[in-house]
């Protein structure tokens, strides 16, 4: 076992000094790049098609290391300034039209009807969109890239691909028939009805308010992406249905059933675009964006921007790779940073499915003091925007969500397993010593027991009284109106309109209208857009990625001795998981 250990720590090790050469590298481009910022503006053509590479999706917030963000060398824009390059170029004379090349997978429901929306504004300014994909979907899958590629003016399929545009499943797996038969009990207690996150644990299929409430989101996304679908080619609903029908179908099959408009290979696509366009020059969107289509205008009002992504926890953030997660304490910050430096609006961007309730307390904290401080707060809720990621936006003036954005899920839930049971049935036998009434309470070897599970029921009810509490203030609701939509309930964006917890459907840049509208300026007045917290310069932030790795080499290193010694004797302090996903 030591031995495999050692090993381990090798690899891993390894691999950790391997992205220390990495960064290493990046100090190095960080400080030649430096010095040449000023000469990365790029020249836009008089007539211009932009060019953009959605395959594998359109990442929500950017994962490149930091120095390589600031150097402009990250070839994949986050949504947002995707959206944003979006939105300027249906206004942009010089731009011609916008070719896309996408394999449909990657995209969430949200960001599907983001992109589409933007698609179509380029469509109604007179631009020509092009969209090529070598299949969507094959088997199965297909539904959202098929879906936005019905927003394009020309579509096109490679000719061996197909269309998987097969309709919504949801499969879940059940576990109780497996826990009880390995003696393995788990105890949960949640508030309410439809917070069913670990119905998988306790139940042998879904409870009546969990099959309720699947039902009706499946229902709504159907009935958006079949009338999405039928609107973009112009079908009828009937059509679009016996398509899903009939689907998986082959390139000349969805072709002639209206779905698509070419079977060709991509530079047949590209001199398609070249006569309708009437250019034969291209720009990738990326490039777009470094250009002076984007250049900062003088006095114009300055708009805090913080992106809160990935499951929430508490704590800072200690990635130097960028964060898919939401950690309080970071974000917090970046929101503080934004008021302290006095802008004139905070424009929030949550995708989030929930996490620890401490945290999103934490961030909502910081939303509040924003608005106290009489700064405007919009909250742009992306892909999912539930428990938590709802806690951390119900304080904001005004939220906007898309329709199938999954909102809500105002509950509370906690579980444990106890595994005492299967390991007695093992033959292992377990000694425990406690000091203090409820020392226990977070052991994953026994149940709780009555006393322990009062002192549970207490502080799930005492979060759930808050969470409703803190939606009636920010939504200017009575607790009791909060309540009869709250329930633990996930709804989609639209349903979440219909109830009060959203204000508006919407998008990014429906937001950055709203940001207008809450400053009282001209609904097409420039906006300074600055992220926070604010990015660092190439070689510091480069430095900065060096120091963390470092960090993170030394620490798996002593990890993997530690392991390959064999075990010690120790004291350790396991805290209640306590979280609102």
């Amino acid at each position: 076992m030591r031995a495999v250990a050692r090993w381990l720590g090798r690899l891993v090790t390894g691999l950790a000094f391997a992205s220390l050469v990495l960064v290493v590298a990046l100090v190095g481009l960080a400080w030649w790049g430096s010095g040449r910022l000023a000469e990365r503006e790029v020249a836009v053509p008089d007539r211009v098609v932009l060019v953009a590479d959605w395959r594998g999706g359109v990442p929500e917030k950017s994962r490149a290391p930091a120095p390589v963000v600031a150097l402009g060398l990250d070839g994949r824009p986050a949504l947002p300034d995707v959206l944003r390059a979006l939105d300027h170029a249906a206004e942009d004379d010089r731009v011609a039209g916008l070719i896309v090349r996408t394999d449909g997978a990657g995209f969430g429901l949200a960001q599907a009807w983001e992109l589409r929306r933007a698609v179509e504004q380029l469509n109604d300014a007179g631009k020509f969109t092009a969209l090529y994909a070598d299949t969507l979907g094959e088997l199965g899958g297909g539904m959202i890239g098929t879906y936005l590629a019905s927003a394009f003016e020309h579509v096109q399929l490679q000719p061996l691909g197909s269309l998987g545009f097969t309709g919504f499943a949801r499969e879940q797996p059940y576990l109780q028939r497996l826990l009880n038969e390995l003696d393995i009990e788990v105890q949960v207690v949640k508030r309410e009805a439809f917070k069913s996150a670990l119905e998988t644990f306790t139940r042998s299929g879904p409870s009546p308010a969990s099959e309720a409430a699947t039902e009706a989101i499946l229902d709504g996304l159907f009935a958006e992406f079949v009338d999405g679908v039928a609107a973009g080619r112009g079908l009828d609903v009937a059509a679009v249905r016996a398509a899903i029908d009939g689907a998986p179908l082959l390139a000349e099959d969805a072709r002639g059933r209206g779905l698509i408009d070419a079977v060709a290979h991509f530079p047949t696509l590209e001199d398609t675009a070249d006569e309708a366009a009437g250019t034969d020059e291209r720009l990738p969107l990326a490039g777009y964006l470094r250009s002076d289509a984007f250049a900062a205008v003088d006095d114009a009002p300055v708009v805090g921007f913080v992106h809160a992504v990935g499951p929430i926890r508490r704590g800072e953030s200690d990635d130097p790779f960028g964060d898919l997660e939401i950690a309080g304490d970071t974000v917090a910050a970046a929101i503080d940073a934004a008021r302290e430096a006095e802008v004139d609006a905070l424009l929030l961007r949550v995708s989030s499915p929930g996490g620890s309730a401490v945290a999103s307390e934490t961030v909502g904290a910081a939303v509040r003091r924003a608005r106290d401080a009489g700064i405007p707060v919009v909250v742009s809720m992306g892909d999912v925007a539930a428990s938590g990621g709802y806690w951390i936006a119900m304080d904001a003036d005004r939220i906007l969500a898309a329709p199938t954005t999954l909102t809500g899920s105002i509950g509370v839930i906690l579980g444990k397993p106890a595994f005492g049971a299967f390991l007695d049935d093992l033959g292992i036998d377990l000694d425990r010593s406690t000091r203090g009434a409820n020392a226990g309470l977070g052991s994953v070897f026994e149940t709780w027991d009555e006393g322990e599970l009062a002192k549970v029921d207490s502080l799930v009810d005492d979060l759930y009284r808050a969470f409703l509490e803190g939606v009636a203030r920010g939504r200017g609701m009575e607790v009791a109106e909060v309540r009869g939509v709250a329930g633990g309930r996930v709804w989609l964006g639209r349903q979440a309109a219909a109830n009060g917890l959203v204000d508006e459907i919407g998008g990014f840049n429906d937001a950055v209208v709203a940001v207008r509208r809450a400053l009282e300026v001209e609904p097409d007045a420039p906006l300074a857009v600055q992220p926070f917290p604010r990015p660092k310069p190439p070689f510091p932030a480069a430095l900065e990625a060096l120091g963390r790795l470092t960090r993170l080499t030394a620490e798996l290193d002593a990890l993997w001795s530690e392991l390959a010694a064999g075990p010690e004797l120790r004291f350790e302090a396991r805290p209640l998981p306590v979280r609102t996903e």
